[in-house]
């Protein structure tokens, strides 16, 4: 993926995320989750103080990020 400007904004790079589990259907299959995790991914909620909406995706930038949770995969089973 090549660099897009829409990413960094203000200063700041803008990191890609979603609104909601359920959205992660969307970017990703079971299978590349179970590989992202066994490479080392882990899935995060983050409760930022502002996002962005970009291609149709909300982003954010750490800089607003007011905590954030790894979550158990297991999660994932609720919504594939």
């Amino acid at each position: 993926m090549g660099f897009d400007p829409a990413f960094k904004v203000n200063g700041l790079d803008w990191i890609s995320g979603c609104d909601n589990l359920t959205d992660m259907q969307n970017w990703f299959s079971v299978q590349d989750l179970t590989e992202l995790h066994i490479r080392g991914y882990d899935l995060f909620k983050f409760e930022v103080e502002k996002y962005r909406t970009v291609n149709g995706h909300a982003v954010f930038a750490n800089e607003h990020v007011l905590s954030n949770t790894k979550l158990d995969m297991s999660l994932l089973k609720k919504i594939y």
